[in-house]
């Protein structure tokens, strides 16, 4: 989709988080960040994230 960089720096209320995506779909997420929330994407949102 090419919507963002393979590297992201997103400030959020708990902190600053960098994340980086590769080809295969592999993320790190690196930063001083609490969390504040917990999810699980969709199959539907992963297969129009391929598209």
């Amino acid at each position: 989709m090419n919507l963002v960089d393979e590297k992201v720096k997103i400030k959020m209320l708990g902190g600053e988080l960098l994340i980086r995506i590769d080809a295969a779909w592999n993320i790190e997420m690196t930063g001083e960040v609490r969390q504040i929330a917990e999810g699980t994407l969709s199959n539907e949102l992963i297969e129009d994230l391929d598209k």
